[in-house]
């Protein structure tokens, strides 16, 4: 058995990573107490609500557009303090930011892994 090298594709690792830090997003309103503010929860609620759905859609089929579509969601939830109004409320806009940041790093570095397995796989595209 060969050791795992930096940038080798695991198949899903990302994607079950990607499905825990969404489903922490869902429940974070409740754990962290901030469920009382309608722009704060709905938002955490819908945005965790859709990268649980895309990364059970990569789970069972890996999609290039899936890793872009958790990138538009977590830079959402990135800026949504400040789109919705909820900048205020420090435990919301922190959880927002850390979440959405990791679950953009997270899709980033499945980015990376595809782009990286499919070169090693077909090389360098060159043109004579």
């Amino acid at each position: 058995m060969e050791p795992l090298k930096l940038g080798t594709h695991i198949e899903g690792w990302q994607d079950m990573i990607e499905l825990l830090i969404a489903t922490w997003i869902v429940f974070s309103p409740f754990a962290l107490g901030f469920w009382n503010n309608p722009s704060a929860g709905l938002t955490a609620l819908a945005i965790g609500s859709g990268a649980i759905f895309i990364s059970q859609l990569g789970l069972a089929k890996q999609q290039p557009w899936e890793e872009w579509a958790n990138l538009a969601l977590a830079t959402t939830l990135i800026i949504s303090p400040w789109l919705f109004g909820y900048a205020a409320v420090a435990i919301a806009t922190w959880s927002a930011i850390v979440s959405g940041g990791m679950l953009a790093t997270m899709a980033i570095v499945s980015m990376v892994s595809e782009y990286n397995e499919m070169h090693q796989i077909h090389g360098p595209q060159l043109k004579h």
